[in-house]
């Protein structure tokens, strides 16, 4: 089983494992013309993102960020990217479900993210989906 780990980029290599990762969700998404790596180390520095790593077996086979957004009337993690290695997508279902609970019991009422399906790709294509989990009620 593989675990969603809070990670401090102040710790070394930490950065160095992780910015792989980054590099290739912020590619992949075509997120790098808004963004470069550099800036998501230099927000999780400032305490605005939070990085995870996903181990499994003591290895890093993925990454994630998070970030709170505050509205009016309620908080939303948000995970604006993530990644793994190539054949990991049986860990994604569990991960998210321990985020969304780590998110619940800190009081989020959502947990948003978006990403492309894999059919797109297949057709030369890139769809993006924003998509809103809402944490206030059961399941």
């Amino acid at each position: 089983m593989a675990e969603l780990i809070p990670i401090d980029v102040r710790w070394p290599g930490a950065w160095e494992e992780l910015k792989e990762y980054f590099d290739e969700a912020l590619e992949r998404s075509g997120a790098s013309k808004s963004w470069a790596v550099e800036d998501l180390r230099q927000l999780a520095l400032s305490g605005a993102l939070q990085l995870w790593g996903v181990v499994h077996e003591g290895k890093l086979i993925g990454a994630a960020s998070t970030q709170e957004i505050r509205y009016p009337q309620r908080r939303v993690l948000e995970i604006p990217f993530c990644a793994a290695n190539s054949n990991t997508e049986e860990f994604w279902i569990p991960i998210y479900k321990d985020l969304r609970e780590k998110a619940k019991q800190a009081g989020f009422a959502a947990l948003v993210g978006g990403g492309r399906p894999g059919w797109a790709r297949k057709l030369g294509g890139r769809t993006v989906y924003r998509c809103e989990f809402d944490l206030t009620g059961d399941e």
